[in-house]
């Protein structure tokens, strides 16, 4: 009786300690997606602005208040793209881009978006707990879980290698910790038969790198003036 009684305290404690849940009794995912959500984007194409009928493309992240992190295979393609805010369509503009890294940011007029914590991901440890939040086939802002399943050199770069889900329109998405921050965005899946389970995130080490870059330009250019 005794034992039955203890049972759901040592579960409790069990999955508290294996990281599943916080203090409050909220598990990792639930936390993780209520603090970053809103600062997760769909992005839609608009072609010949017909904003009536926007076509899902892909998915970014802020990372400042007036700057996204997405992939270059989603940002230069299409005609023009927008974002959704308060049901409203919002235009942006291509501040950044590196195709050999497929890393590339957008930018909207006002400073009203909701940036995310950016953790290096060279701190990031094989077989840690991750989760991907993206708008996969137009599904927007979709949460999955997963590990990190290996780190490995592409184009120069060391990239996340994970077994979280990303699919068509996620990528441009984010790859976050348990403590909810950014460690990467998400921008490839294996598709070749029998290679499930195989997703890769470029690093946020590269969008810090080119945050800094755009700061020192722009003091700079005022210095100037």
């Amino acid at each position: 009786m005794f034992k039955q009684l203890l049972l759901p305290f040592i579960i409790f404690g069990y999955l508290l300690l294996a990281g599943q849940l916080h203090a409050d009794g909220i598990s990792s995912a639930e936390q993780v997606y209520k603090e970053v959500n809103a600062s997760i984007f769909m992005i839609f194409d608009v072609k010949n602005h017909n904003y009536k009928n926007p076509i899902e493309y892909g998915s970014a992240v802020a990372v400042t208040k007036d700057i996204l992190a997405t992939n270059c295979h989603v940002a230069l393609q299409g005609d023009e793209h927008v974002i959704k805010i308060n049901d409203k369509l919002v235009p942006t503009t291509l501040l950044y881009a590196n195709e050999a890294q497929d890393m590339c940011l957008l930018r909207i007029s006002k400073k009203i978006l909701k940036p995310v914590t950016l953790r290096g991901a060279n701190s990031v440890r094989i077989g840690e707990e991750v989760f991907t939040i993206g708008s996969p086939k137009g599904y927007e802002r979709t949460i999955s879980r997963g590990i990190i399943s290996n780190k490995i050199k592409y184009n120069k770069t060391s990239i996340l290698q994970t077994d979280a889900a990303i699919s068509q329109c996620s990528s441009g998405g984010g790859l976050f910790d348990t403590k909810s921050h950014l460690i990467g965005i998400t921008f490839l899946k294996n598709e070749g038969a029998g290679a499930e389970g195989i997703g890769f995130a470029l690093p946020t080490e590269l969008i810090v790198s080119i945050v800094d870059e755009l700061k020192t330009k722009t003091k700079l250019a005022k210095a100037k003036v």
